[in-house]
């Protein structure tokens, strides 16, 4: 069963990175993809402030954090075959530190 959520998320974020960035030889224009890297970094920039500061009080609707969550996974799985490769080791990264964030928010060291 896991294995069959693998593949499906596998193929969401697929066909979301093929909408967004095209194929090789039919590229999409900048514009959709430095959207996508704008919405997806805003996106982490809140979780960021939310972990920071708990008692900040900010609350964004499911949907946004769904969508903000598809577009960072985006750019983490696709922008290293599909776009630029600085921007994906930066994507990394900012993974990395969001979970060293989330782990130190909840205590674990």
């Amino acid at each position: 069963m896991e294995l069959i959520f693998q593949l499906i998320l596998e193929l969401i974020v697929g066909l979301f990175a093929i909408l967004i960035y095209g194929t090789v030889d039919r590229p999409k224009h900048p514009f959709w993809r430095n959207t996508l890297r704008g919405f997806a970094f805003a996106g982490a920039l809140v979780l960021a402030v939310r972990l920071i500061f708990p008692s900040s009080n900010i609350s964004t609707p499911s949907f946004l954090n769904a969508l903000w969550g598809l577009s960072f996974l985006t750019v983490l799985l696709a922008e290293y075959d599909f776009g630029n490769r600085k921007l994906a080791v930066v994507s990394w990264i900012s993974a990395a530190a969001l979970l060293g964030l989330g782990l130190w928010s909840e205590g674990v060291f």
